[in-house]
């Protein structure tokens, strides 16, 4: 099992011959929904981005993309975004991979319901 930094040093390494801005990466969330008599479904939500030539110095234990990941969408940093009050988050329309991911499930739950 790699630590937090070994995986960091790790991808950086993998990635130092793509020049910054042909880093393109992204999160990806996705949720099933399974209900009786209905066949399960699939979501997902994609947050776009790309990994950065120097990671931030922001850590947080168990995940290590954090300081490495920024949301072109946002023009954030990916702790930026989680670190941000959630009053914040939503006066600026600002949602994640996995809100995306929710969201969209719940549509289809009320839709089915």
């Amino acid at each position: 099992k790699m630590e937090d930094e070994e995986i960091i040093s790790y991808a950086l390494e993998r990635m130092k011959n793509i020049k910054a801005g042909e880093r393109n990466a992204q999160f990806r969330t996705v949720i099933a929904v399974a209900k009786r008599c209905i066949p399960t479904k699939t979501f997902s939500g994609i947050l776009p981005g790309e990994i950065v030539v120097e990671p931030h110095a922001y850590r947080e234990a168990g995940l290590p993309f954090q300081p490495l990941f920024y949301a072109t969408e946002y023009k954030m940093m990916l702790y930026q975004i989680h670190t941000l009050p959630m009053a914040e988050k939503l006066a600026k329309n600002i949602i994640t991979h996995r809100e995306r991911a929710v969201l969209t499930a719940l549509h289809y739950l009320a839709s089915v319901t």
